[in-house]
């Protein structure tokens, strides 16, 4: 898991502000698939917290990932990043993600949170889904307990969005 988180954290450097962005260092929770491995992603299940549908159980399912083509702009915007501090008061939406890797047939999950601020800027890190990180209802005060129970270091800034 620790080498996978490497490879969804690595970015591009335009997309994040050089103020809350330290310089690019060697992130020994996430590896690039194909770098150290023969693994590929095989699919990416694509959650989201909303506090528009408090009333839902959180995070909701909203599209699978596995066209080879959009697994690829996945993993292309993933490589290059920038370690930063995520800015929790610019927070517009979180998602969560949920990687299937498999190498030699065998399946190994990979889960991050993935968030996207007000300035457009887009960050990852890598998380474990609990039962604390998952609610029959989500509002402000969820949102807010969720990214503080994910910490706002070590997140890393994406040079774009991802394809979702």
């Amino acid at each position: 898991m620790n080498k996978l988180l490497i490879m969804l954290l690595i970015g591009f450097l335009f997309g994040c502000s050089t103020a809350k962005v330290q310089p690019h260092a060697a992130a020994p929770a996430l590896r690039q698939p194909g770098v150290e491995s023969n693994e590929k992603v095989k699919t990416i299940n694509v959650y989201i917290y909303s506090t528009r549908h408090p009333d839902k159980s959180q995070p909701m399912l909203i599209t699978v990932i596995s066209e080879p083509e959009k697994l690829q702009d996945f993993e292309t915007t993933m490589k290059n990043y920038q370690l930063g501090v995520l800015p929790a008061t610019e927070v517009k939406e979180v998602f969560y993600f949920q990687l299937e890797y498999v190498e030699n047939g065998v399946s190994e999950y990979r889960e991050f949170l993935y968030v996207r601020t007000m300035g457009n800027e887009a960050y990852v890190k890598a998380f474990k889904l609990n039962q604390e990180n998952s609610h029959e209802s989500f509002d402000e005060n969820s949102l807010q307990a969720l990214l503080t129970s994910a910490g706002t270091n070590e997140w890393h800034c994406l040079s774009g969005q991802l394809p979702i």
